[in-house]
C-alpha cells in the first residue's frame, strides 16, 4: 500500500496524512509482531509490511518532517521485526498503579454515576483542566491507530452561540466547547461513513468521563454534515459551508459532534437501564425471547419478507451505484 488515503503518491500527500499513514503501517507491523510471530505465514506477512514501513518513513525523512514521536515508535516497531521479535511489553499480569478491586470499583463508579448535564454554571473552565480532557481523548482507541480525531476548542460567548444556534441551544451556556472532527484524508473511501465516526466516538467517551471524573459535567451533540444540512434553508447561516467557513474548516475535514463542558448547575438523575436479561443472548439471537422484541418484531412471515425486501433493495441499489439507507420500522 504504497499510496495515500487519497491516492496521492507518499512524497506528495501533506506531512498530516503521510504521518497517519506511518502510524498506520506501524500499528499493521506490530500486530503481525504480536500474531503471527513464529507461525509459518510471519516471514511473508511482515516482509511486506515492513517494506512499506521502511518507503515512508523514508519518504519522511527525504523530506526533512520534524522527527515526531509517532515516527520514532514506528521506527522501533520496523526495528524490532528486523530483530524477528516484538515490542518489548509488560507482563499480562503486571500491576496496575492501584490495586486491581480499587482500580475497576474507581472506573465502575466513574461509568455509571456519569451523567449528560446540559446546565452549567457561568465559571470558566481552566486552560490546565480543559487540557487534560483533551489528552484522554487522544489516547482513546483509533482504526489502525491512525489518531484521526481532530479537536477545535472554543470558548469565546459568539462562537459558541454560534455552535448552539446550530445544534441545540442550551449548549450556549456551557463555557467550553469541544467540536470533534475527522479528517477524511486519512480514511480509505469505503470507510468515510462509518469508521471516523467510531474513532471520534471513542475519543468522546474517554472525554466525557475524564470530565466527570474532575468535577465537571459535560454532554456530547452529534454534529454530522447530515445534521448541518437538515437545518431548514431558511437558516442559510448553519449550513455545512457556513459553518465550515465560520471556523476555517479545512475542506478534508468534516464536523462529528461538539461537547460541551463546565461546571455543573444540575445533575439529572439516572434513568434505569435495561437489565442484561433483556439485551444479552449468548452465542445466537433466540427468536423465543420476548424481550428483545425490538429485534423479533412481527410475525415470522413478516419479518421474511422485510427481511427479502430489504436484502434486495440493498443489493439493487449497489448495483446502480447507489447509497441505500433502509429505515428502521
Amino acid at each position: 500500500m504504497s499510496k495515500a488515503y487519497d491516492g496521492e503518491p507518499l512524497e506528495r500527500c501533506s506531512q498530516d496524512v503521510l504521518q497517519t499513514r506511518i502510524l498506520h503501517l506501524g500499528h499493521d507491523l506490530d500486530k503481525t509482531l504480536t500474531t503471527l510471530l513464529g507461525s509459518d505465514s510471519y516471514l511473508g506477512v511482515a516482509s511486506s509490511e515492513a517494506g512499506e514501513l521502511a518507503r515512508a518513513l523514508e519518504v519522511w525523512r527525504r523530506r526533512g518532517l520534524p522527527e515526531a514521536d509517532t515516527v520514532r515508535w514506528a521506527s522501533a516497531v520496523l526495528q524490532s521485526s528486523q530483530g524477528a521479535q516484538g515490542l518489548e511489553s509488560e507482563p499480562a499480569d503486571s500491576p496496575s498503579p492501584v490495586g486491581e478491586s480499587e482500580s475497576v470499583g474507581v472506573l465502575e463508579a466513574c461509568i455509571m454515576n456519569r451523567r449528560s448535564v446540559r446546565k452549567w454554571q457561568p465559571d470558566g473552565v481552566p486552560r490546565e483542566i480543559v487540557e487534560r480532557i483533551l489528552v484522554t481523548g487522544t489516547w482513546a482507541p483509533s482504526a489502525c491507530n491512525r489518531q484521526s480525531v481532530r479537536y477545535l476548542v472554543l470558548e469565546h460567548q459568539d462562537a459558541r452561540a454560534f455552535i448552539a444556534g446550530v445544534r441545540e441551544s442550551y449548549l450556549a451556556s456551557a463555557p467550553v466547547h469541544i467540536v470533534l472532527f475527522a479528517e477524511l484524508a486519512n480514511y480509505f473511501p469505503e470507510e468515510g461513513e462509518t469508521v471516523p465516526f467510531l474513532d471520534a466516538g471513542m475519543a468522546a467517551q474517554n472525554m466525557l468521563l475524564a470530565a466527570h471524573a474532575m468535577g465537571l459535567g459535560a454532554v456530547f451533540v452529534k454534529c454530522t454534515p447530515r445534521d448541518l444540512a437538515a437545518v431548514p434553508s431558511s437558516g442559510e447561516e448553519s449550513s455545512l459551508p457556513v459553518f465550515k467557513a465560520r471556523f476555517n474548516v479545512p475542506r478534508s475535514f468534516i464536523p462529528v459532534g461538539v461537547i460541551g463542558v463546565g461546571w455543573p448547575a444540575a445533575r439529572p438523575k439516572a434513568p434505569p437501564r435495561r437489565g442484561l436479561q433483556e439485551v444479552v443472548c449468548t452465542e445466537e439471537f433466540s427468536p423465543t425471547r420476548q424481550n428483545l422484541g425490538a429485534v423479533h418484531r412481527g410475525s415470522p412471515a413478516k419479518r421474511l419478507v422485510k427481511r427479502a425486501f430489504v436484502r434486495g433493495a440493498y443489493a439493487a441499489g449497489r448495483r446502480l451505484g447507489l447509497r441505500v439507507f433502509i429505515a428502521s420500522e
